[in-house]
């Protein structure tokens, strides 16, 4: 039979569990610390085995990241970050929540080239109620034609395993464009907008997200990569609290989020565009072969008259021969 116990100090607990020895500082627990004692009280096993894991994992990351904390403050690479990101860390690990895929989403994220996506992700991924994962990304949804190729272009395919890619200096970065170029995904919200009679399921790196566009509320955004890592049911959607099958009328379940009549034309724009940029192409085309052709013509005209005065210069050469 095991026997449980712990020894308090004023700067350290010290406990025996499960025929192991834990020991955590007042520091290290920082937080923590008075859950760390009401646990000891209450001779919560479970509770303060998790918590000795939790502020384990907290303690690395702020000995051996780019991120730490100092009273309250959240740092990273030794400057001060103070947004929504920032504060729901701090405030988990007050609570002694593990914030090991936070702190990992945060690392992706400062990677992230642009200043409103470090500063306004997160609160994107709050908003839409889009997970983050263990190792610091995000999921977000697509809708895909029937052989898994993009709606766009029909050209991009979205099959499990595959990772499209585009230069980042090729999606547009604008947030009041909410239909441009750019790899596009969007929450569980924005579906109805999107077209397409497969539902993917996209692992996303916050280092690679380049834009939310301010229309249809936040809900969809473009970014330079993607992993597609599952196929969903696209029998039912889910908006807000509400489970909507494919059969019912999506304007009345979305009016209360003023989605009424909206549909996104991105589809139909990005064909447009590529319609007439490869309009564009093929008269350029055609005007350089045309100017290759007369160029061509104009070669042969004067070397075809060259050739001519060359025989006539000969046969006048001939006949002064015979005169003389």
């Amino acid at each position: 039979m095991n026997t449980n116990a712990a020894i308090v100090s004023d700067e350290t607990v010290t406990v025996y569990c499960n025929n192991k020895v834990h020991t955590i500082s007042k520091e290290a627990a920082r937080s923590s610390w008075d859950s760390v004692l009401a646990a000891v009280k209450e001779r919560d096993w479970v509770r303060l085995l998790k918590l000795i894991d939790i502020i384990g994992s907290t303690r690395d990351y702020i000995e051996g990241s780019s991120i730490y904390m100092k009273e309250s403050t959240l740092f990273y690479k030794g400057k001060t970050v103070n947004n929504s990101l920032s504060r729901k860390i701090i405030q988990m690990q007050r609570e002694g929540a593990d914030i090991t895929a936070m702190v990992a989403f945060m690392e992706n994220l400062m990677l992230n080239p642009s200043y409103h996506s470090v500063e306004e992700l997160y609160q994107f991924l709050q908003k839409s109620n889009l997970p983050i994962t263990d190792d610091g990304c995000f999921l977000a949804y697509k809708r895909v034609n029937n052989d898994y190729t993009d709606t766009y272009t029909s050209k991009i395919s979205n099959k499990i395993g595959c990772k499209p890619f585009m230069e980042r200096n090729a999606v547009d970065d604008d947030r009041r464009k909410d239909c441009s170029h750019g790899l596009h995904f969007c929450s569980l919200g924005y579906l109805a907008g999107f077209s397409g009679p497969r539902l993917m399921l996209l692992k996303i790196n916050p280092k690679d997200v380049v834009s939310v566009p301010y229309e249809y509320d936040d809900t969809k955004g473009r970014c330079c990569s993607y992993e597609v890592i599952d196929e969903l049911n696209l029998d039912a959607y889910v908006v807000g609290d509400k489970v909507v099958s494919r059969d019912e009328k999506w304007d009345a379940v979305l009016t209360t989020d003023k989605w009424d009549d909206v549909h996104d034309n991105c589809a139909q724009e990005e064909y447009d565009r590529e319609m007439e940029m490869e309009a564009g192409r093929q008269i350029a085309e055609e005007e350089a072969s045309q100017e290759v052709k007369d160029e061509e013509d104009r070669i042969a005209e004067e070397e075809e008259e060259e050739f001519r005065r060359e025989r006539e210069e000969e046969e006048n050469n001939d006949d002064n021969d015979v005169r003389y």
